[in-house]
């Protein structure tokens, strides 16, 4: 146990780097309509019946909901939009920062040290954002194909950094009397 508290830096920019690399990694196929006689040559990867898939990163969605939320702000703006069809973009927006969060708030535990404020805020959104990638990996049957791979390492880099930031607090708790 003290092996993991006295190199916290150590395993947290361990983590950071699978964070960074699971969100490079692929997370969606982006559909292209090919007759099942024709083959799927790479990059593409042959789907369901008529459709092939280039498998896209997860930078690439994130990037492309943050243009969405500009174009969503603007319209709002403008009044070219209704209030309640940007609502569910929205939401999406805000699911998506929720999983970018914990990649940021492991490079701040990393600058700032084991503040307990931080810790605890930490561990609610390491919580929060492996809840929501469950629910996500759960509810999309087209994520469970290992060409996919993106989703599945942030689910278990978020797991495996929620753990040992749970035995931090822990240890640290024990250490430090309550007044």
């Amino acid at each position: 146990m003290s092996w993991i508290t006295e190199h916290a830096r150590v395993w947290r920019g361990v983590a950071l780097l699978l964070l960074v690399v699971s969100i490079i990694g692929p997370w969606t196929f982006d559909l292209i309509n090919v007759p099942a006689e024709y083959p799927c040559s790479a990059p593409l990867v042959r789907l369901e019946g008529d459709f092939c898939g280039v498998p896209m990163s997860g930078t690439y969605i994130f990037f492309g909901l943050g243009s969405e939320f500009v174009r969503i702000v603007t319209g709002l703006v403008t009044g070219k939009l209704v209030p309640t069809e940007a609502g569910r973009v929205l939401l999406i927006f805000l699911l998506t920062i929720l999983l970018l969060l914990p990649a940021f708030n492991t490079l701040l535990m990393i600058l700032r040290g084991d503040r307990r404020w931080l810790q605890i805020f930490h561990i609610t959104v390491l919580c929060l954002a492996g809840g929501l990638m469950l629910w996500v990996l759960s509810a999309e049957s087209g994520l469970h194909t290992s060409r996919l791979w993106g989703p599945w390492l942030y689910l278990a880099s978020v797991m495996v950094l929620l753990i040992l930031e749970i035995v931090v607090f822990a240890s640290k708790s024990r250490l430090k009397p309550v007044s």
